[in-house]
C-alpha cells in the first residue's frame, strides 16, 4: 500500500476514526491490527513469513535482556542476518560466485531471477532490510544493558511493525516508541497541522518532484550515449533529486501519519544538500541509518579504541557494508566506497587542521542560513565539490546491479560520441527545482519559519486546514492514475 495513494488515505482516515474513538487500552491492538492489514496487502504469504521472524526473535531478546545471553545473540545475528542474506543477497553472491569460476558459464549461470527451472524464483519480502536492522538493533541494546526490561510479545510486535515507519524507515529504535506505547494519549493534543503539513509536503516532494525528475533521469542515464555530455551530468543531477525527494517524502508522510496517531519518529533528512563537508552532508541524510551504522556497526568493529589507522580502516568498511545494505549489486558497494573514502580523507584532513567542518551551511541556526549568500568564493567551492561527489557517488548507486550503466553514463560524460543531441529542458524543470529548493529549505529550518508567529495566523488555521485538505485531495486524485513505488521499497 503505497503513501502516494487512495487507498493509503483511506486506510488513514478510516484507522483515525476507529483509533480515537476507542478507549486507549484498545488503541495499541488497533495500530497492531492495522499493521497487520497494511503489511497483507502486499503479501499475505510474506505476512506469515514476517510475524514467522518475529516470533522466532521474541524469546531470544528476552534472554538477552534477562539473562545477557551471549548465545542467543548470536542465534539471533544468525537468524535475521541469515534471512536478509538469503532473500536480498543469494542471486548477488551467486554471480560474484560464478565470475571466480574459469572455464564456461556453469550451473551457476543459470540460476536468476528470471529462471524459476533450477530452483524457485526467490522473492524480496517487503521491507526485510528495515525491519531486520530494527530487530538487530533491539537486540544488541538488550545485551548491552540498555533495555532492562523485556516487553510483551504484542508491544514488541507492535514496536517492530508499526505500519508508518515499517517499510522505509525511518529505523526506530526502542528509545523512540516503545515508552511512547506505554503513555496515554489525547486526541485534543495532536497537532493536527503539523501533521498535514508533514504529509502534504511528503506528497509534494515525492509526486510533484520526485516522480517528475525521475522521467527525465532514468531517459538520461539509461541511454545516455544520445545526449551531450553536459545533459548527462544534469540527468545525474537529476537522479539525486529524485532519490532525495522521494525517500525525504516518504519520511515526512510517515512521521505526519504518526503525529496524526499520537507519536512522534525521528527526523530522518535535516536539509542534506549544500553542504561544506561530506560529513555534514551525512549527517544529515538518512539520519537514523547513520546512527545505526555508528552505534551497530563501527563500534562493533572496534570505533576508534585502536589506534587512528584502524579506526579509518573501520569507518571505511561501514560504509562499504552500508552501501551492500542498499543493494545487492556491485554498484552499491562502489559507492559505499566512495561515501567511506571521501568520509576517511576529510578525517585526516581535519585531523592535520587542513579543513574545518563546522563551517557549515546554516550552522542548524535559522539566523545563520541568510550568511549563506556572503559566503567566500573557497566556501562556494567547497560546496560544489561536495555536490560533485554527491552526483558522482550516485552514478553508482543509480547502477546498482548493472555496473554498465555506470559505465556508459562516464564514458558519455569523458568520452561523447558524435550525433549527441541536449535533452528538452523545460520552464517547468526549472519551476520544478526551485519547489525542490524551498521544501529543502523548509526541512533544513524544521517549519521553523512557519511556526515563529503562529500565534498572529491563528485564526486562519481552521481554514486553511479545510482548504488545504480538499486541495490535497483534488492534487491526490488527479495523480491516482501514475502511483510510482518509492525508490526505498526496494531494499
Amino acid at each position: 500500500m503505497l503513501f502516494n495513494s487512495v487507498e493509503y488515505f483511506v486506510f488513514l482516515f478510516v484507522l483515525l476514526i476507529v483509533y480515537w474513538s476507542s478507549p486507549h487500552r484498545f488503541r495499541n491492538v488497533i495500530l497492531t491490527v492495522a499493521s497487520l492489514l497494511f503489511y497483507a496487502y502486499w503479501s499475505f504469504g510474506f505476512l506469515l513469513h514476517y510475524v514467522a521472524i518475529l516470533a522466532l526473535n521474541y524469546p531470544l531478546l528476552r534472554l538477552i535482556i534477562q539473562k545477557k545471553s551471549k548465545p542467543a545473540l548470536v542465534a539471533a545475528l544468525v537468524l535475521d542476518f541469515g534471512n536478509l542474506i538469503f532473500f536480498k543477497y543469494f542471486y548477488f553472491l551467486i554471480r560474484s560466485l560464478d565470475a571466480l569460476i574459469p572455464g564456461q558459464p556453469g550451473l551457476l549461470s543459470q540460476i536468476t531471477p528470471d529462471n524459476g527451472d533450477i530452483i524457485p524464483v526467490i522473492i524480496l519480502p517487503l521491507a526485510i532490510s528495515f525491519y531486520t536492522f530494527q530487530i538487530v538493533a533491539f537486540h544488541v541494546d538488550g545485551i548491552r544493558g540498555e533495555v532492562t526490561e523485556a516487553p510483551g510479545f504484542w508491544k514488541y510486535f507492535l514496536f517492530i511493525s508499526y505500519f508508518p515507519q515499517h517499510i522505509a524507515g525511518p529505523i526506530i529504535r526502542h528509545h523512540h516508541l516503545l515508552k511512547q506505547l506505554d503513555e496515554p494519549r489525547d486526541p485534543k493534543a495532536v497537532d493536527v497541522e503539523r501533521g498535514l503539513a508533514l504529509i502534504g509536503m511528503g506528497l509534494f516532494k515525492k509526486m510533484l518532484i520526485a516522480d517528475f525528475f525521475a522521467q527525465a533521469a532514468l531517459q538520461i542515464t539509461r541511454s545516455p550515449e544520445k545526449y551531450d555530455p553536459a545533459y548527462v551530468v544534469l540527468g545525474s543531477v537529476f537522479f539525486a533529486i529524485q532519490v532525495y525527494s522521494d525517500f525525504s517524502g516518504y519520511s515526512d508522510m510517515a512521521r505526519g501519519s504518526s503525529v496524526l496517531l499520537g507519536f512522534e519518529l525521528p527526523v530522518n533528512f535535516r536539509g542534506p544538500f549544500f553542504q561544506l563537508s561530506y560529513q555534514e552532508h551525512w549527517q544529515r541524510w538518512h539520519i537514523t541509518l547513520s546512527y545505526w551504522l555508528r552505534d551497530y556497526l563501527y563500534i562493533a568493529l572496534g570505533g576508534n579504541r585502536a589506534g587512528r589507522l584502524r579506526s579509518h580502516f573501520n569507518l571505511l568498511l561501514t560504509f562499504i557494508l552500508g552501501g551492500l545494505w542498499h543493494g545487492a549489486g556491485w554498484g552499491f558497494v562502489i559507492w559505499g566506497v566512495i561515501v567511506g573514502t571521501i568520509l576517511v580523507s576529510e578525517r585526516i584532513l581535519r585531523d592535520a587542521g587542513l579543513i574545518s567542518v563546522d563551517a557549515t551551511w546554516g550552522r542548524r541556526e535559522a539566523e545563520a542560513a541568510r550568511e549563506f549568500f556572503v559566503r567566500t568564493l573557497r566556501n562556494t567551492a567547497r560546496c560544489l565539490f561536495i555536490l560533485t561527489i554527491i552526483v558522482s557517488g550516485g552514478i553508482f548507486f543509480n547502477a546498482g546491479l548493472d555496473l554498465n550503466v555506470a559505465r556508459t553514463n562516464f564514458n558519455a560524460i569523458f568520452s561523447p560520441a558524435d550525433g549527441t543531441k541536449a535533452y528538452p529542458v523545460t520552464s517547468y524543470h526549472a519551476l520544478m527545482f526551485l519547489v525542490f529548493l524551498f521544501l529543502h529549505w523548509i526541512e533544513y529550518l524544521d517549519f521553523k519559519p512557519l511556526l515563529v508567529r503562529r500565534e498572529k495566523w491563528k485564526r486562519f488555521e481552521r481554514p486553511a486546514l479545510a482548504l488545504s485538505a480538499v486541495g490535497l485531495l483534488f492534487f491526490l486524485s488527479w495523480k491516482a492514475l501514475g502511483n510510482a513505488a518509492f525508490v526505498y521499497f526496494q531494499f
